[in-house]
């Protein structure tokens, strides 16, 4: 009669549970659970070749065969099928992933993938069958090594194959150990010689029981207390102890060892007769189970997540699927059984229609692993130019504004030394009587000027002084004009004066006493930019006491005033010139800004860089693996309170961000133009906000646009995006 170890199958439902919860992102240490199975793998194997006294290594791979890899074989097949059916479900590692795990190799191929069992990121149905993989290969070559073993101990004692595999255990757990503070997670976690030591653990426990005993409590109920005592240490592990633990390589290893503990304890009560109450009976139905909920889970967890549902509602229906097509694999594929016999035949039908469906896609499915490669080095290569963009645009950046400050500086030094620059001014005075009454005041304040001035002189006679200056190459800046008081001339007149002088700033002094050629001369400045009038009579009104008896001709204290009001006007006007050439300054260095665009995004942004770049030369590109709303907010705050967030911002990210997200960034870009590039994420009701562009990429319809993963661009989707960016930014 076959014994039958209730506590054994207690411990494989809790793990089988545990590993469901983790997968679910319900258990933060499920993951430990899989060492337990591990721990069971090695213990029963070594076990069962222990029955028969001559090994079979044909009856051990049958048996192994129709248990493992056949279930396996089957939902591999099957999950094909179903996937291939559904639409919008994106895959695109169907061929390299499948192969893997129907070869046993799924471990590996993971880890060169690159795929995160620990991101919580579903994007395989298989993500879990690297554990399979592992079983496979130790299945593969564990039997020449239990010979070696058995062969041993019969030749030099049984404690050869116990010490021999306890040494083993110990080694590849010190492996284990030291790998955990070198190497990557993933390598740790998949790797086939890393998790080794929770197997030979279970091989060496086998080897002890089948020599010696089982190292336990006689006293039958002190054993099965101490049995639930563990059981509770353990669940415990597999709630509290997360993959991020510092504890993490410790609590595998104390995990594994623990379960060993809870073998032992777990075969002091054997049923012979298979008898059980309810309770039992539900518990070793599941365990019967146990295996295909571990197959199903991952696919049903997979295709559940483009359902919409979330929370209770998408928990609910998981377990249910999984438990209800476990158990409908299980009645298809036991053959031995003769319960069930039509149901078995249609399931059988059922399942092999769906695997036959499978099996055609797998074969013309494509490897796109080349592909991907291409592209993992295509952002790999464009993370480096990102790099060196962002460095080339914060020198830029700091160049543009040590610029500005160097210009504004010299501006400010040049306005403090204002009024002695103008005073050396090789000035051209030309005048009538009034100047040349205040000649000597203003050779005194213009040493380096030339003055000429004559009684009863009028416009006509400025030609020929001109000229004569201007063949003489004494024509020099500024022009200081005053003339009118003996009457004016013609326009034609007026107008060779101010072609002789084109090039020239020209400072006109009206006159005291006739005002319609002051009228005139307003107009005449409205017409030359160059020409500039001081205001004389408005500023010298009321004040008698600079004039003679006639209100026309200057005596000594209007002299004087009269040389501080040209000073002061010159003094002015270039004082105006100089704020002129500051608000230019700033003015060319804000329109700079204008011009220029920050980027924010995933991958997706990552792999357009280079067409961006060469559209967008002067913008500035942040981007990163993985982007956090959190993270994205903080980026954005940082800008705004260093001022250097651009006047337009871009984001294009796959679907990390959420509409309500976008909303909250817009809000704290209010002002700014926002413009979010779509892709394969639906946000088109973003267009209702004022400040925000909606750029949406027309991949729907055009296939061609994304790669095989449906997400990053082709180089076809690259150059329209580019082309739909350009229009849209530069139009606006």
């Amino acid at each position: 009669m076959k014994k039958y170890y209730k506590y054994i199958d207690v411990l494989r439902v809790i793990a089988c549970l545990f590993v469901l919860l983790y997968h679910l992102g319900l258990s933060k240490g499920g993951y430990l659970a899989v060492c337990t199975f591990f721990v069971m793998s090695g213990y029963f194997t070594c076990k069962s070749l222990f029955k028969n006294e001559k090994v079979s290594l044909k009856k051990y791979y049958k048996d192994r065969f129709f248990k493992i890899y056949l279930p396996l074989f089957v939902v591999v097949l099957l999950t094909i099928g179903v996937v291939s059916l559904i639409p919008n479900v994106s895959w695109f590692n169907l061929k390299p992933e499948s192969t893997s795990a129907l070869l046993g190799y799924n471990n590996i191929w993971q880890v060169g993938a690159s795929l995160d069992y620990f991101s919580r990121h579903i994007n395989s149905p298989f993500m879990h069958l690297w554990y399979i993989s592992i079983l496979l290969q130790f299945d593969l070559v564990f039997p020449f090594i239990f010979l070696i073993l058995k062969k041993l101990g019969d030749k030099l004692g049984k404690s050869t194959p116990v010490v021999i595999t306890f040494l083993v255990s110990i080694i590849s757990t010190v492996y284990f150990y030291k790998v955990s503070l070198n190497g990557s997670t993933m390598a740790l976690y998949y790797g086939t010689f890393t998790r080794m030591f929770s197997i030979w653990f279970g091989v060496f426990l086998g080897m002890v029981h089948h020599y010696y005993r089982p190292i336990i409590f006689n006293n039958k109920k002190l054993s099965k207390i101490i049995y639930f005592v563990y059981l509770v240490i353990l669940i415990g592990m597999f709630v509290t102890v997360g993959y991020d633990s510092k504890y993490f390589s410790v609590a595998m290893i104390l995990a594994s060892l623990i379960s060993m503990r809870l073998i032992s304890y777990g075969t002091v009560d054997v049923n012979v007769k298979n008898e059980t109450n309810f309770f039992g009976y539900v518990i070793k139905k599941f365990s019967d189970i146990s295996y295909l909920v571990y197959l199903v889970q991952y696919p049903v967890i997979y295709l559940i997540q483009y359902s919409g549902l979330e929370g209770f509602k998408k928990v609910s229906l998981i377990f249910v699927l999984v438990i209800v097509i476990s158990i409908i694999l299980h009645i298809a594929l036991d053959f031995k059984s003769s319960k069930y016999k039509k149901i078995r035949c249609l399931l059988v039908i059922l399942v092999g229609c769906f695997m036959i469906y499978g099996g055609l896609k797998f074969a013309e499915s494509k490897d796109h692993t080349s592909e991907m490669k291409a592209l993992e080095k295509e952002l790999e290569e464009n993370k480096k130019l990102v790099n060196e963009n962002q460095e080339n645009y914060q020198k830029e950046l700091e160049k543009e504004r040590e610029d500005l400050d160097k210009i504004l500086s010299e501006l400010d030094v040049d306005k403090d030394k204002l009024m002695e620059v103008i005073k050396s001014f090789p000035i051209i005075g030309i005048g009538d009587s009034v100047m040349l009454g205040a000649i000597n005041n203003l050779y005194e304040a213009f040493p380096n000027g030339y003055f000429d001035a004559k009684v009863s002189r009028t416009d006509y006679e400025v030609d020929d002084i001109l000229i004569d200056l201007k063949k003489k190459n004494m024509l020099g800046e500024p022009i200081l004009i005053h003339l009118g008081t003996n009457g004016d001339c013609s326009r034609s007149c007026k107008l060779q004066i101010m072609k002789l002088t084109e090039g020239h700033e020209v400072f006109w002094i009206n006159t005291t006493n006739l005002d319609y050629v002051n009228e005139k001369l307003k107009k005449y400045e409205s017409e030359f930019s160059n020409l500039h009038i001081i205001d004389w009579k408005s500023l010298s009104k009321g004040h008698d006491e600079y004039f003679y008896s006639d209100g026309i001709h200057l005596n000594p204290v209007g002299r004087k005033a009269y040389t501080e009001v040209i000073l002061n006007e010159l003094y002015n006007y270039y004082m105006n010139e100089y704020k002129k050439k500051q608000d230019e300054a700033i003015g060319k260095y804000e329109e700079e800004q204008k011009s220029k665009i920050t980027f924010y995004g995933d991958t997706l942004l990552l792999s357009v860089f280079q067409n961006f770049k060469s559209e967008f030369s002067k913008s500035n590109f942040i981007t990163r693996d993985k982007f956090s709303y959190s993270d994205l907010m903080s980026l954005i705050s940082e800008s705004i309170e260093k001022k250097e967030i651009t006047n337009r911002v871009v984001l294009m990210f796959d679907e990390d961000i959420k509409v309500s997200e976008y909303k909250e960034i817009a809000k704290m870009l209010e002002g700014k133009d926002l413009y979010v590039i779509s892709v394969t994420n639906e946000i088109s009701e973003l267009s209702k906000l004022e400040n925000v562009k909606v750029i949406k990429l027309d991949v729907k319809n055009n296939k061609d646009y994304l790669m095989a993963d449906n997400k990053h661009l082709s180089k076809t989707g690259k150059d329209e995006l580019t082309k739909l960016v350009s229009e849209v930014i530069n139009n606006e």
